[in-house]
């Protein structure tokens, strides 16, 4: 009888054993899988913290460059994003004209319209081939005209330009007479400053908005302006005398430096 109560002892040890080492490990994965759930429960949440809802419109239907938008084109809709989106009231784009050709379901920003108050009189096509503008650029692509000094000083000339066409010659753009200014300006600069070039900048998006023209033209340009009193107010819009001695000073002390003060006048 001793014999099998021990024996009965011992299956009873060896039963609790062998639950025991079953339930530690299967504690185990569970507290391993509680703190994954866990971990990613918290992500989950901190990750929708960074999204606030938007009310925007998108268009019914793909539209091509240049169409005027109607009531019947877009529709509202709610989103979430987690940039900062000026949102754009229905009225304020009625009326307004698509830069480019827009496809169905997206979503309508204010840089992607404009107000059409028709072709500016002075509105004509040139062509230049001082501009560097990369191969492989298609036609209707978007850019700035910059010029990049070479103590490193760097001014947008023009903004929101667009390839009409190129051949070998050049390139063909629309430019106002306020323009071809400054850009005529920015050519001069590149044959006084040795290094100085002017280059397109591409958009990276049909619907980035323009950049802020802020090169100072020469004061050669400002002279051959003051026939026209509307052109030379527009032009100081844009630029101004102590900008260009500024811009001129620190040209003269960088290239006065690198060839042993030649530029300067004593």
């Amino acid at each position: 009888m001793a014999v099998l109560r021990q024996k009965k002892r011992n299956i009873i040890i060896a039963a609790i054993a062998g639950l025991a080492v079953g339930i530690i490990p299967t504690g185990i994965i569970a507290g391993i899988v509680w703190n994954k759930y866990y971990n990613l429960d918290r992500t989950i949440t901190e990750e929708k913290e960074k999204y606030r809802l938007y009310t925007g419109y998108v268009l019914n239907s793909g539209l091509a460059r240049g169409h005027v938008i109607t009531e019947d084109d877009i529709r509202e809709i709610a989103f979430y994003s987690t940039s900062d989106i000026e949102s754009v009231d229905a009225s304020g784009l009625m009326g307004k004209t698509l830069r480019q050709e827009t496809k169905e379901g997206i979503i309508i920003t204010e840089p992607m319209v404009y107000e059409d108050t028709g072709v500016e009189d002075s509105l004509r096509m040139y062509m230049f081939n001082y501009i560097a503008v990369p191969d492989g650029v298609d036609n209707g692509t978007m850019f700035d005209i910059r010029i990049s000094f070479p103590n490193g000083e760097d001014y947008i000339v023009a903004k929101g330009k667009t390839l009409e066409s190129r051949t070998e010659e050049g390139i063909f753009i629309n430019a106002t007479e306020r323009e071809l200014l400054m850009i005529s300006s920015a050519y001069v600069d590149t044959t006084v400053y040795e290094g100085a070039k002017i280059y397109a900048s591409i958009y990276v998006s049909d619907y980035q908005p323009y950049s802020v023209v802020n090169y100072p033209v020469n004061l050669y340009v400002t002279k051959l302006a003051d026939w026209n009193p509307n052109l030379i107010e527009e032009i100081k819009e844009e630029t101004d005398v102590e900008k260009r001695q500024v811009l001129e000073e620190n040209l003269y002390e960088f290239m006065g430096v690198s060839i042993g003060n030649a530029y300067y006048n004593e």
